[in-house]
């Protein structure tokens, strides 16, 4: 963990790695990827392993420090691979607030809100751990983005990218990337009151 040796020279660190934990990006074909993520047999392994990555990434901030650093570890944003084929996307306006009263909502991509909860975990443990023996580290929050990028399903760049294939996993600019740094910062204000 080459980074863990800066920790010192920042003040802000935001953690957002889910989304390439995914099924769909470890595995092809219900067989592991690559080589480094053979022993992840089950999703639950994999869930394992997530928390792990978290809780290392975090123990980076574990020596003692200034309390007017901020750690800001993000959820993970829904992406959706119901297209009915490569070159479109069903999905061209924003969702409707009836939707979510409805159980069909849950789509494949819902896996993330288990690496979510893992987020939460983390970070709660994270916080637990300070001010035991002695120590005093920078504050951590979980930034809740997965909620507000549900609302747009239209906000992905699709086939607009000029590639072959649909990209429904990024979002566009402007748009939903924009709320979350608007959020980031808010949290940011909100911190800085507290010091």
């Amino acid at each position: 963990m080459h980074w863990g040796r800066h920790v010192a020279e920042h003040d802000i660190f935001v953690i957002n790695t889910a989304h390439w934990w995914s099924p769909q990006r470890l595995w092809l074909g219900g067989i592991p990827f690559s080589p480094p993520y053979s022993s992840f047999a089950s999703p639950t392994s994999l869930l394992s392993a997530y928390r792990t990555a978290l809780d290392t990434a975090l123990s980076a901030f574990s020596s003692p420090g200034s309390t007017n650093k901020l750690v800001v570890v993000t959820t993970s944003v829904p992406g959706h691979k119901e297209s009915p084929s490569s070159s479109q996307c069903p999905y061209t306006t924003p969702l409707e607030p009836s939707a979510f009263a409805n159980e069909s909502m849950k789509r494949p991509g819902s896996h993330m809100d288990r690496f979510n909860a893992v987020v939460c975990g983390a970070v709660e443990e994270y916080r637990k751990g300070r001010g035991r023996r002695g120590w005093v580290g920078p504050d951590a929050i979980v930034l809740d983005i997965h909620a507000v990028s549900v609302w747009r399903q239209d906000g992905h760049p699709g086939v607009f990218t000029g590639k072959s294939t649909v990209d429904c996993g990024h979002y566009c600019l402007p748009g939903v990337p924009d709320a979350w740094n608007e959020m980031l910062l808010a949290q940011l204000w909100l911190k800085s009151r507290e010091l």
